[in-house]
Order: C-alpha cells, then structure tokens, then sequence
C-alpha cells in the first residue's frame, strides 16, 4: 500500500465509531471518517488551535453526507455521477461576530471556503480511493441577511458529478434558529501543478 495510503488509513482508524454512525448518509465510514471533520484533512498531523480559524472550525461537525443524481435525486446511481451534498452544523459564538453582534462575513467566507472544500475532499476519496486537495480559483459568496449571536448554522455544500481537476463547489449558509439563507456561495477549485525545480546555474569565475 502507498504510504499516504497508509497514513489516511491509520487516522481514519483514530475516528470513533460513535461518530460516525452519528453521521447521516449513504456514503462508507472511510469516507464520513475523511469528512467528519472540517479541519480533519488540512490538520492531519499537527492538529492546532493556533492557526487562522482553528477554533471556529473545531467546532463546526459534520451531520449528513449523500450521493445523490441530481437530475433523477437517485441514490443508486454508480458513485462517478452522482453528486455529494454535505452538512455541517456550528452556533454562532463571540469569535465568530462583528461589533453589531452579527456573524461576520469573514467568518462565513471561512466556512464556505472550509466546508466546500472538504465536501471536494470526500468526493475524491470515494471515487478515486485517495483524499485529494485541491487550491482555490474562486470564491464568490452573496450575503443575504444578517445572523445574531446565538443562532445555529447549516452550511450545506453540493459537489458536481462527476469531480474532475477543475470543479466548482455549491454553498449554502443557513440561519436554522431564524429559518433564513443567510449566504449562498460558489467555489472553484483546481488540482495543484506540480511544482518546477529550477535548475541554478554556477556562477562564472570573474576574469
């Protein structure tokens, strides 16, 4: 087995069972393992509560991952064409507001940016067998109403069938306390190119 195989595998181990049954779908438990986190991929080793969003983002969970033909809504359709729709669920804390008590557009920038990745992340997984990240061409989010401090999110992300290099990543931030859309977002992605070594050339002896 490939070593990052090896290393998905042996995290993938680390999740309880708990947690993901707790987590609704029809997807595998490799995959809900892979997903049940929004920061589970990009903090692999070194978990943190030090970098930009940590917080915000340990306690977002996950609650529900679906394939789903989006033109039939058909779940028995073969992995390739079907589409993921992804459900995460966080409260809006004191972190995550601006000084009118609102969640910030930052913050819901962060999440969109965050859960649509992972939602891309997952999908991979499972057609590919391998977690695969990709880079950020885009992110363009419209904010719709204002969230008070207090209220619960569901950010709701939809992957496109079937995920290729280039794939764009549907968001939706719902107000669930106030029954309101409170932002709605998409997000393009791609593969990294691999990166160029450049060759240094000595330099030459003066005359």
């Amino acid at each position: 087995m490939d070593p990052i195989d090896l290393r998905v595998q042996k995290k993938v181990n680390t999740i309880p069972d708990a947690l993901l049954d707790s987590i609704k779908g029809n997807v595998p438990k490799n995959v809900k393992a892979v997903m049940s986190h929004i920061l589970w991929f990009y903090a692999f080793d070194k978990p943190t509560t030090t970098r930009f969003g940590d917080r915000i983002g340990l306690r977002t969970r996950t609650t529900e991952i679906d394939l789903f033909d989006q033109d039939t809504c058909d779940a028995q359709s073969s992995s390739d064409s079907r589409s993921m729709r992804m459900v995460c669920e966080v409260d809006v804390v004191e972190d995550m507001v601006n000084y009118e008590g609102t969640l910030h557009s930052g913050c819901i920038a962060y999440l969109m940016d965050m859960c649509t990745s992972v939602a891309l992340v997952g999908h991979s997984m499972l057609i590919t067998g391998r977690p695969a990240a990709r880079v950020s061409l885009a992110l363009s989010i419209t904010y719709l109403h204002p969230v008070p401090l207090g209220a619960k999110l569901k950010v709701v992300c939809i992957t496109p069938p079937p995920v290729s290099a280039n794939a764009s990543v549907l968001g939706e931030i719902w107000d669930v306390t106030n029954n309101r859309l409170a932002a709605i977002a998409e997000h393009g992605q791609m593969s990294p190119s691999a990166p160029i070594v450049k060759q240094v050339l000595p330099l030459k002896a003066s005359l």
